[in-house]
């Protein structure tokens, strides 16, 4: 399965770069131009497939950074974009994300998964107590329905994606955006709206982390059975993390002593005789 949309265009990348090497190796074979976005020199040429060379990703991203610093006109520049907010993405850096993010919705500012990303991170960045949480929080909601909308009927980034993969792909992003408007609810104690949030994120890719987050909201908002049957259903998900599981059974005993309610005082020690 395809998951993001940027790791597909690294994909059509590294079938693109290969056809253009041997153009470069012997142009006399070739008279004509070639179609489609395509490197403009050798030197382009190498940059590129630095960039699908990369072995980790700081190389990856430093790769990126060669190409539109050296090449600020290389048809690939929205393709490496959402490849460096994506590996900023993986690597955990909400800060590399935002940053990464903000250039790419410079370059286009429909970019879908900048917007979901951007959303995410900010999201992970927001504290109850913030001064400006109602300006952090307007962040987020924008740049999360602007993916949802965009990505609605966004064309194939990559022609050898199959309609199923790529309907799977649009629906992860979706949720990823989800995800972040309901994270970005809990921290405001919005609960019945994160709950609403984390709900759509679940019927488009529903995952082990999002039945936890849904479990937690439901939880907050004094909605025990709910949060059980969800922290039980992110249990019995084969795929979960095993640090999931465990979140999800310590929020489960949390939730079942919450509905039982304050044990009742234990009776008084009867008078000696």
């Amino acid at each position: 399965m395809i998951s993001r949309p940027a790791l597909a265009a690294l994909a059509a990348l590294a079938l693109a770069l290969p056809s253009f090497a041997q153009q470069a190796a012997a142009p006399q074979q070739s008279a004509a131009a070639p179609q489609g976005p395509h490197p403009k020199s050798q030197k382009e040429l190498d940059a590129l497939m630095a960039i699908q060379n990369a072995k980790d990703p700081d190389s990856r991203l430093k790769a990126i950074d060669d190409l539109l610093t050296n090449f600020a006109d290389t048809d690939f520049k929205s393709q490496v974009l959402d490849m460096a907010v994506d590996t900023a993405r993986m690597k955990n850096d909400s800060g590399a994300v935002a940053a990464w993010a903000d250039r790419a919705l410079q370059n286009n500012p429909k970019d879908y998964i900048a917007q979901a990303d951007l959303a995410g991170a900010l999201a992970s960045q927001m504290k109850e107590f913030d001064l400006n949480l109602k300006d952090e929080a307007a962040k987020v909601q924008k740049n999360a329905q602007g993916a949802i909308d965009n990505v609605k009927d966004a064309p194939k980034p990559n022609p050898n994606i199959t309609d199923a993969q790529w309907e799977s792909a649009k629906k992860e992003i979706a949720a990823q955006a989800y995800e972040a408007w309901g994270m970005s609810d809990m921290t405001q104690k919005n609960y019945k709206d994160a709950i609403q949030q984390f709900s759509h994120a679940i019927s488009m890719a529903p995952n082990s982390v999002l039945r936890v987050r849904l479990g937690q909201a439901y939880l907050n908002d004094k909605q025990y059975d709910a949060a059980i049957a969800q922290y039980d259903l992110a249990m019995s998900d084969a795929n979960a993390p095993v640090q999931v599981k465990q979140i999800a059974q310590a929020g489960k005993v949390q939730a079942t002593k919450l509905k039982a309610g304050p044990a009742a005082p234990a009776p008084a020690a009867a008078p000696k005789q």
